[in-house]
């Protein structure tokens, strides 16, 4: 038996002892929190396949209240049935994060239904279930302690049962407080009802954005208060792989009490700028530091250096509420920082160092029509975006990455909350990316091989960022395009024949030793995938050993890949070379083409990929082209 039929027996059987058990009992779940819970669990064995799933929710919903005070009350009630061993490894325990200096937690289910009954009693809390803990992040950052991971686990656990959570966190707010929010109607698993509700005091304008216009809002008036409901019944689940923004697959809310981005932009730029300030002795040291660096782009990468080196970083998720970074000059003192602390210290330094630094937040940019709602909701991402005289560079908190140029946000969009505009996604001025690397290379008189390089880029393939500088850095990015091309190919002399943000153009030596003959004499040289290609920029679920998948493709921007190999054979010959080869279907376009004359040979590569979402059942046109393009025999010269 396959280990698919047998999940799929074991999973058959799980439901079966399930109900069999609760039928023999003649019990009931009851109601909870208003909701029938045998009612929900009858329509999950009509509505799904439960031997087909690792769990099925019968319930998911979020409920948020936006209390007159200017706090916010945020219950979160799942129940769940749990088939396998998989679903009891997602769904069993559960660590919820939340900041004990500002929120209170309660829990109000805890609880586990199997044989006919609730485990424990229906109506009580085990003590050994809830376990509050510190995240390991902030062991060694004391000012951190605050932060708490809540452990929810569930006891009486076997296969198959359900189980009820919900807890609730009331943040304390203020009264110029406002919030934002993003609910995704689909879940790892399938649901029988995913709903979403929120209130706010009776008058106060949310600016809301719905994707689906078919999820109607149930609206009420009660005690001064507003609410809306949102319900999505018999939701499937998530498409697979996993990609990083569900909402572009499922039906999404996103809300804010956000006047417009201006009044977020105004709030989170004061706050931050409030917190971006360093004592006048170290403003001074950096400030004579910097004056000694000739040119802005080399004094802000012994910025960024000095922000790296002065603190580490602390693993805390980006707060999506309440931006109030601690001041800059504690977090200087206390030599760590979550990325949003670090942030505002980097800020500071590049700031003495004479440069102009803001905040910039940043997201997926899957072409959502949302740019209207306010929403700190929408970024995953925080960075300090750096100007000066010829310098547009980004600073990474959480890495320490300093890129000059947009490239390492190619694909996202892209808010800087002090400019008073609205998020912009990045793209190149002309549209289309390009990626055109040709290596030449002929026998060198000590052995090995010689030649050179030419690279023209253009648009967010350019490799501005990582090659400006006034120290190694260009021949250093040139050795590395090469040597993922050929490897141990090194870099020599170089000169740029364009040289800015969205046109990079460079000539460059190379040398390259011999490779190793085979069995049979022959010189093995195998192409390999240019560093900062197109590869490179395709989003992670893209897995070519996924035969089919049920989510969609994102491509983030249209670009063209050319690779040139030409070799001098002159006296040699060549034992094989790749087949001319023509992939061209809905998703782009992908070439070999190979010429020997005149003792040279010629193969060149050309992979067009176009701009979009692909839907599922076009992942295999893409697949079809990313196949052929990393087919080693289609990459492989024999020399003799």
């Amino acid at each position: 038996m396959t280990r698919r039929a047998l999940k799929t027996t074991l999973a058959a059987l799980a439901c079966l002892l399930l109900a069999q058990g609760a039928g023999a009992a003649e019990a009931e779940m009851g109601t909870s929190l208003g909701y029938d819970l045998d009612r929900l669990w009858s329509k999950a064995q009509d509505s799904f396949d439960l031997s087909a799933h690792d769990a099925v929710f019968l319930l998911e919903r979020e409920q948020v209240t936006v209390l007159p005070g200017g706090g916010r009350r945020s219950l979160v009630h799942r129940v769940v049935w749990i088939g396998t061993e998989v679903g009891i490894r997602a769904y069993a325990d559960l660590r919820i994060p939340w900041n004990s200096a500002t929120s209170t937690m309660r829990v109000l289910r805890l609880r586990t239904w199997r044989d006919g009954r609730w485990r424990p009693d229906p109506d009580e809390i085990s003590p050994t279930a809830t376990v509050e803990t510190l995240p390991f992040a902030v062991a060694d950052a004391d000012d951190y302690t605050a932060m708490r991971d809540t452990m929810l686990l569930h006891d009486g656990v076997e296969l198959p049962c359900i189980m009820e959570t919900a807890y609730e966190i009331e943040e304390a707010g203020g009264p110029d407080r406002e919030y934002d929010g993003l609910f995704v109607f689909r879940r790892a698993d399938p649901a029988v009802l995913i709903e979403c509700s929120l209130s706010v005091p009776a008058g106060k304008p949310v600016p809301a954005f719905l994707s689906d216009e078919t999820i109607a809002p149930e609206s009420s008036e009660e005690n001064g208060m507003s609410t809306r409901r949102w319900r999505v019944e018999n939701a499937p689940c998530l498409g697979s792989p996993h990609i990083a923004d569900p909402a572009l697959e499922a039906p999404y809310l996103l809300w804010s009490t956000w006047e417009d981005w201006g009044a977020l932009g105004r709030s989170v730029a004061a706050a931050f700028d409030g917190a971006a300030v360093i004592e006048a002795a170290l403003a001074d040291s950096v400030a004579a530091r910097a004056a000694r660096i000739p040119g802005d782009a080399a004094k802000a990468r012994e910025a960024a250096k000095l922000a790296d080196e002065w603190t580490r970083h602390v693993d805390l998720a980006l707060p999506r509420q309440g931006i109030s970074p601690r001041p800059a000059q504690r977090t200087y003192e206390t030599a760590y920082g979550h990325p949003l602390d670090r942030a505002a210290l980097a800020a500071a330094i590049f700031r003495a160092a004479g440069l102009d630094a803001q905040l910039a937040f940043s997201g997926l940019d899957t072409k959502r029509p949302d740019a209207d709602v306010p929403a700190l909701s929408r970024f995953d991402d925080v960075r300090v975006r750096i100007a000066g005289d010829g310098l547009l560079a980004f600073w990474d908190p959480s890495g320490g990455g300093f890129r000059a140029g947009y490239r390492p946000l190619l694909g996202r969009v892209v808010w800087v909350p002090s400019s008073g505009d609205i998020p912009r996604p990045i793209e190149p001025a002309a549209g289309k990316s390009t990626f055109a690397l040709t290596l030449t290379i002929e026998p060198a008189a000590e052995g090995g091989w010689k030649g050179g390089g030419y690279l023209r880029a253009a648009g967010l393939l350019a490799p501005f960022g990582e090659m400006a500088g006034t120290g190694d850095e260009a021949r250093s990015h040139l050795g590395r395009l090469a040597g993922s091309v050929l490897s141990g190919t090194e870099a020599g002399h170089y000169s740029f024949e364009q040289f800015h943000e969205e046109q990079v153009a460079a000539g460059f030596a190379i040398t390259l030793a011999a490779g190793e003959r085979g069995e049979r004499g022959l010189e093995r040289i195998v192409l390999g995938h240019p560093a900062g290609g197109i590869m490179t920029a395709l989003p992670p679920d893209v897995r070519l050993y996924h035969e089919s998948r049920t989510s969609p493709v994102v491509v983030p921007f249209s670009a063209v890949e050319t690779l040139t190999l030409q070799v001098k054979t002159s006296g040699r010959g060549t034992a094989g070379s790749p087949a001319t080869v023509v992939v061209e279907n809905e998703a782009g376009r992908f070439s070999t083409a190979v010429d020997e004359k005149d003792g040279w040979l010629t193969v060149k590569r050309e992979l067009t990929l176009k701009a979009g979402t692909l839907a599922p059942e076009k992942w295999p046109l893409l697949r079809a082209l990313l196949l052929a393009y990393e087919n080693t025999a289609g990459r492989t010269v024999l020399l003799r």
